[in-house]
């Protein structure tokens, strides 16, 4: 068995400090920018909806390297996981704010929170999963996983009354 398969640098053109910048700037840039972008749209639209299909589009784009050994795809994947996973976390804290009383609110962005380290502790067993399926099947098995969970949201999420518990003021 050739331990190199399962590696993502046994793609053509990506050594140490390429990775560096596709893991880093190409996503974190464009994350920070259309993060903004995504408070201001999650403040017009159907947040339920937008929060659903941009989980969608974000698994999908994380499907993109698995079926490609190619720098370039994972360069413009690893651009799109950016732009569609941004306006999820505007969208989420803006329901939040209209699911739970405000003297609740703080305890329901705590669990929002740490579900998403305890995700990211998570993310850690993938080393155990590179090595026993590869790269590519890895990130296509999470793909799968994230466009199942978006589809699921779209249909078990209720979108909450905007204002719900704000202050009335006649």
């Amino acid at each position: 068995m050739n331990p190199d398969k399962y590696l993502i640098s046994n793609i053509d053109g990506l050594d140490d400090s390429t990775y560096g910048l596709l893991s880093g700037p190409a996503f974190a840039l464009t994350f920070a920018v259309f993060g903004i972008f995504g408070g201001v749209i999650s403040d017009k639209v159907n947040r339920k909806m937008l929060a659903g299909f941009f989980c969608i589009f974000w698994s999908l784009t994380t499907l993109l390297p698995g079926l490609s050994a190619n720098i370039y795809v994972l360069f413009v994947s690893r651009f799109l996981l950016g732009f569609f996973e941004a306006p999820f976390n505007p969208c989420a804290y803006s329901m939040i704010s209209d699911y739970f009383h405000p003297s609740n609110r703080g305890t329901a962005n705590a669990y929002f929170n740490s579900a998403i380290y305890i995700g990211g502790a998570l993310g850690s067993l993938s080393t155990n999963m590179l090595s026993a399926l590869g790269w590519q099947l890895v990130y296509v098995i999470v793909a799968i996983i994230g466009i199942a969970f978006g589809v699921l949201g779209l249909f078990l999420v209720k979108e909450p009354v905007r204002g719900f518990f704000d202050v009335k003021v006649e």
